[in-house]
Protein backbone atom coordinates (compact mmCIF):
# COMPACT_ATOMS: atom_id res chain seq x y z
CA UNK A 1 0.00 0.00 0.00
CA UNK A 2 1.37 3.60 -1.04
CA UNK A 3 2.37 5.54 2.18
CA UNK A 4 0.47 8.97 2.15
CA UNK A 5 2.73 12.59 2.56
CA UNK A 6 1.46 15.05 4.75
CA UNK A 7 2.14 18.64 4.72
CA UNK A 8 4.28 20.71 8.36
CA UNK A 9 0.93 21.76 9.30
CA UNK A 10 -0.53 18.32 9.34
CA UNK A 11 2.39 16.62 10.78
CA UNK A 12 2.69 19.31 14.09
CA UNK A 13 -1.10 18.57 14.38
CA UNK A 14 -0.60 14.68 14.82
CA UNK A 15 2.64 15.88 17.02
CA UNK A 16 0.02 17.66 19.30
CA UNK A 17 -2.46 14.91 19.06
CA UNK A 18 0.45 12.64 20.72
CA UNK A 19 0.72 15.45 23.22
CA UNK A 20 -3.27 15.30 23.98
CA UNK A 21 -3.02 11.52 24.20
CA UNK A 22 -0.19 11.45 26.76
CA UNK A 23 -1.15 13.53 28.77
CA UNK A 24 -4.83 11.95 28.73
CA UNK A 25 -3.26 8.64 29.54
CA UNK A 26 -1.43 9.91 32.34
CA UNK A 27 -4.49 11.42 34.11
CA UNK A 28 -6.51 8.40 33.19
CA UNK A 29 -3.55 6.00 34.91
CA UNK A 30 -3.08 8.00 37.85
CA UNK A 31 -6.41 8.57 38.83
CA UNK A 32 -7.87 5.26 38.46
CA UNK A 33 -4.92 3.87 40.17
CA UNK A 34 -5.99 2.45 43.82
CA UNK A 35 -2.51 3.41 45.57
CA UNK A 36 -3.05 6.95 44.33
CA UNK A 37 -5.73 7.18 47.41
CA UNK A 38 -3.68 4.57 49.84
CA UNK A 39 -2.36 8.01 52.05
CA UNK A 40 -5.79 8.92 52.68
CA UNK A 41 -8.23 8.33 55.65
CA UNK A 42 -12.08 6.85 54.72
CA UNK A 43 -10.94 4.84 52.48
CA UNK A 44 -14.95 3.33 51.54
CA UNK A 45 -15.56 7.16 51.30
CA UNK A 46 -12.81 7.65 49.49
CA UNK A 47 -13.49 4.82 46.85
CA UNK A 48 -17.38 5.22 46.50
CA UNK A 49 -16.03 9.13 44.77
CA UNK A 50 -13.85 7.29 42.59
CA UNK A 51 -16.08 4.47 41.68
CA UNK A 52 -18.61 7.12 41.14
CA UNK A 53 -16.78 8.38 38.28
CA UNK A 54 -16.08 5.39 36.54
CA UNK A 55 -19.94 3.71 36.68
CA UNK A 56 -23.69 4.70 36.99
CA UNK A 57 -23.96 4.25 40.79
CA UNK A 58 -24.77 8.09 42.36
CA UNK A 59 -23.08 9.84 45.53
CA UNK A 60 -25.22 9.13 49.21
CA UNK A 61 -26.72 12.55 49.78
CA UNK A 62 -27.02 11.24 53.55
CA UNK A 63 -22.76 12.05 53.41
CA UNK A 64 -22.91 14.21 50.55
CA UNK A 65 -24.70 17.52 49.94
CA UNK A 66 -26.52 18.95 46.93
CA UNK A 67 -23.74 20.99 45.73
CA UNK A 68 -21.22 18.39 46.04
CA UNK A 69 -23.06 15.89 44.15
CA UNK A 70 -23.45 18.50 41.45
CA UNK A 71 -19.94 19.68 41.37
CA UNK A 72 -19.16 15.33 41.03
CA UNK A 73 -21.25 15.07 38.33
CA UNK A 74 -19.36 17.70 36.14
CA UNK A 75 -16.02 15.70 37.73
CA UNK A 76 -17.50 12.84 35.80
CA UNK A 77 -18.42 14.65 32.59
CA UNK A 78 -15.07 15.86 32.03
CA UNK A 79 -13.51 12.13 33.48
CA UNK A 80 -15.81 10.38 30.71
CA UNK A 81 -14.55 13.05 27.70
CA UNK A 82 -11.28 12.71 28.47
CA UNK A 83 -11.43 9.22 28.41
CA UNK A 84 -13.03 9.01 25.05
CA UNK A 85 -10.90 11.49 23.70
CA UNK A 86 -7.70 9.42 24.94
CA UNK A 87 -9.41 6.06 23.16
CA UNK A 88 -10.63 7.83 20.06
CA UNK A 89 -6.68 9.73 19.82
CA UNK A 90 -4.69 6.74 20.36
CA UNK A 91 -6.61 5.04 17.69
CA UNK A 92 -5.83 7.64 15.19
CA UNK A 93 -3.01 7.67 16.22
CA UNK A 94 -1.97 3.60 15.58
CA UNK A 95 -4.01 4.53 11.96
CA UNK A 96 -1.50 7.37 11.15
CA UNK A 97 1.21 4.40 11.00
CA UNK A 98 -0.88 2.40 8.70
CA UNK A 99 -1.08 5.21 6.20
CA UNK A 100 1.64 7.74 6.76
CA UNK A 101 5.10 7.67 5.56
CA UNK A 102 7.06 5.51 8.40
CA UNK A 103 10.01 8.82 8.49
CA UNK A 104 7.05 11.27 8.91
CA UNK A 105 5.30 8.95 11.62
CA UNK A 106 8.50 9.01 13.62
CA UNK A 107 8.97 12.35 12.74
CA UNK A 108 5.30 12.63 14.57
CA UNK A 109 6.22 10.80 17.75
CA UNK A 110 9.33 12.26 18.22
CA UNK A 111 8.23 15.95 18.31
CA UNK A 112 4.70 14.84 19.83
CA UNK A 113 7.32 13.28 23.08
CA UNK A 114 9.78 16.41 23.27
CA UNK A 115 6.67 18.98 23.10
CA UNK A 116 5.23 16.98 26.08
CA UNK A 117 8.47 16.97 27.91
CA UNK A 118 8.80 20.40 27.40
CA UNK A 119 4.97 21.12 28.71
CA UNK A 120 5.34 18.50 31.81
CA UNK A 121 8.40 20.53 32.72
CA UNK A 122 6.44 23.61 33.15
CA UNK A 123 3.29 22.46 34.59
CA UNK A 124 5.61 20.65 37.18
CA UNK A 125 7.75 23.87 37.65
CA UNK A 126 4.08 25.26 39.01
CA UNK A 127 3.00 22.30 40.91
CA UNK A 128 6.22 22.92 42.64
CA UNK A 129 6.25 26.76 43.53
CA UNK A 130 2.78 27.48 42.35
CA UNK A 131 0.35 25.09 43.22
CA UNK A 132 -2.47 27.10 44.60
CA UNK A 133 -2.53 29.85 41.78
CA UNK A 134 -2.30 26.42 39.33
CA UNK A 135 -4.98 24.51 41.08
CA UNK A 136 -7.79 27.74 41.00
CA UNK A 137 -6.36 28.10 37.19
CA UNK A 138 -7.34 24.90 36.32
CA UNK A 139 -11.01 25.16 38.11
CA UNK A 140 -11.47 27.91 36.10
CA UNK A 141 -10.58 26.12 32.55
CA UNK A 142 -12.65 23.09 33.44
CA UNK A 143 -15.63 24.20 34.84
CA UNK A 144 -18.16 27.02 33.49
CA UNK A 145 -19.74 27.50 37.72
CA UNK A 146 -18.43 27.72 41.02
CA UNK A 147 -19.52 24.57 42.51
CA UNK A 148 -16.13 23.29 43.19
CA UNK A 149 -15.24 26.25 45.84
CA UNK A 150 -16.12 23.96 49.14
CA UNK A 151 -15.53 24.22 52.41
CA UNK A 152 -13.77 21.82 55.12
CA UNK A 153 -16.20 22.83 57.60
CA UNK A 154 -19.72 21.85 55.93
CA UNK A 155 -18.58 19.39 52.83
CA UNK A 156 -17.18 16.31 53.06
CA UNK A 157 -14.97 16.37 49.51
CA UNK A 158 -13.11 18.45 51.07
CA UNK A 159 -12.52 16.31 53.87
CA UNK A 160 -12.02 13.44 52.41
CA UNK A 161 -9.58 14.82 49.33
CA UNK A 162 -7.41 17.82 51.09
CA UNK A 163 -5.51 19.99 49.16
CA UNK A 164 -2.54 18.43 49.96
CA UNK A 165 -3.64 15.30 48.38
CA UNK A 166 -4.47 17.40 45.14
CA UNK A 167 -0.48 18.73 44.96
CA UNK A 168 0.56 14.91 45.78
CA UNK A 169 -1.58 13.82 42.72
CA UNK A 170 -0.52 16.51 40.31
CA UNK A 171 2.97 15.64 40.65
CA UNK A 172 2.17 12.21 40.18
CA UNK A 173 0.70 12.57 36.93
CA UNK A 174 3.44 15.26 35.58
CA UNK A 175 5.89 12.68 36.21
CA UNK A 176 4.28 9.89 34.22
CA UNK A 177 3.33 12.25 31.61
CA UNK A 178 7.24 13.17 31.57
CA UNK A 179 8.30 9.38 31.52
CA UNK A 180 5.36 8.41 28.69
CA UNK A 181 7.22 11.48 26.75
CA UNK A 182 10.73 9.83 27.33
CA UNK A 183 9.65 6.30 26.70
CA UNK A 184 7.90 7.23 23.55
CA UNK A 185 10.80 9.29 22.20
CA UNK A 186 13.01 6.65 22.93
CA UNK A 187 10.81 3.98 21.41
CA UNK A 188 10.92 6.44 18.45
CA UNK A 189 14.24 6.44 18.18
CA UNK A 190 14.92 2.29 18.17
CA UNK A 191 12.30 2.19 15.23
CA UNK A 192 14.31 4.95 13.20
CA UNK A 193 17.59 3.58 13.55
CA UNK A 194 16.00 0.49 12.57
CA UNK A 195 14.77 1.69 9.97
CA UNK A 196 18.36 3.42 8.98
CA UNK A 197 19.96 0.11 9.21
CA UNK A 198 17.36 -1.64 6.75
Amino acid sequence: MRRIRISKPVSLLCSLLVVIALISLAIQSVTFNPKTYSNLKNKELVFEVVSYLENTNGLDPNIFNEREISHMRDVKNITLWLRSVMYALLIVIIALSLFIEKKEYIKILKRGAVITLGFGLIIGILVLIKFEWFFLQLHYLLFTNMLWMLNARTDMLVRLFPESFFRILSVKIVFLFLMYSIILYVAAKVIERKKIKQ
